[in-house]
């Protein structure tokens, strides 16, 4: 649907993301940035382009009228419900980078039950979306299988060097610590990939399978006793013997890459799909964020996922 006039939209969360984000949507005629929500006090007061930044979400959405927020803050579904239900209860559709909620029907079935009903109630859409999760790992995969009726395997490989990621991207894949630094914040749940599961949910859901067992192993990578990065992995395993592995490395000097193998029945060999330079995942997400809005706002109310765009 094209709309004659560019969808007004707030983002929730300015921080590397949400900066990024702000500086492609200012530049882009579709959309209207008209409000910046923070909840650091430092950036209180700051501006963007003219654009206050302020921490009082309930203000903000009541003192002028929006199609849509942006929200960047967490990578946990159960940290942003609450802004999730203040921006439905408000009439303001959600796309967010949370990556549990790019597919918590399975992971977080009643609060996705809440979410959906509260939506469909005020005739608002809501969607989390991304690069991984979000597209590689899931939606991409789900589309590459579409010209076949039989698939057996879904194997992921993707590689990022971290040498130029920002530093809580590293912190995140425990690069510079010490083996016991890294366990310690391992068993916290600060290292690692965010959204395996989301992942697998999503695929599984698409193909209809029914799970059998799932698991996921977190492994640092070490040099010269320090972690360089990690080795981390997923691996599902469904009823009719098909299986779902995805492995993911952030390491130092590592190549970044992706590579793709589908193992299908009615294929003699399997479907092997390889991006050599790989996709920058914060650039990549910023563009899923905003190519996602105007299908979502096309959509019936609810929950969404990147299946129903």
């Amino acid at each position: 649907m094209h709309r004659d006039k560019p969808i007004k939209v707030l983002i929730i969360g300015f921080g590397p993301l949400g900066l990024r984000l702000a500086q492609n949507l200012i530049d882009d005629s579709r959309f209207d940035l008209k409000a910046i929500v923070d909840n650091d006090s430092k950036k209180l007061g700051q501006n963007f382009e003219n654009i206050e930044i302020k921490q009082d979400l309930i203000e903000v959405i009541k003192s002028d009228s929006f199609d849509l927020a942006f929200v960047t803050t967490s990578s946990q579904i159960e940290k942003i419900k609450e802004t999730i239900f203040q921006l439905t209860k408000n009439k303001v559709n959600v796309i967010s980078s949370c990556e549990e909620l790019i597919f918590p029907l399975d992971s977080h079935p009643e609060l996705s039950r809440e979410i959906d009903e509260l939506a469909k109630a005020n005739d608002i859409r809501v969607l989390g979306t991304g690069i991984n999760p979000g597209f590689l790992m899931d939606y991409f995969v789900s589309t590459l299988a579409k010209p076949f009726l039989k698939l057996k395997k879904v194997f992921y490989q993707r590689n990022i060097n971290t040498n130029f990621r920002r530093s809580s991207f590293k912190n995140k894949v425990g690069v510079g610590m010490t083996l016991e630094e890294f366990e310690t914040k391992k068993q916290a749940g600060h290292i690692g990939h965010v959204g395996f599961k989301q992942s697998v949910d999503m695929l599984a859901h698409h193909f209809s399978w029914k799970l059998k067992n799932y698991s996921e192993h977190l492994e640092p990578v070490m040099k010269e006793s320090l972690v360089k990065g990690i080795d981390q992995k997923a691996i599902s395993k469904y009823e009719d013997g098909n299986s779902i592995e995805l492995c993911f490395m952030a390491v130092e000097d590592l190549q970044d890459s992706d590579r793709i193998v589908l193992d299908f029945e009615d294929l003699d060999v399997p479907m092997l799909v390889r991006i050599p330079s790989g996709i920058n995942g914060e650039t990549g997400t910023v563009s899923m964020l905003m190519n996602s809005a105007q299908k979502l706002l096309t959509l019936n109310p609810g929950l969404k996922t990147m299946l129903d765009l």
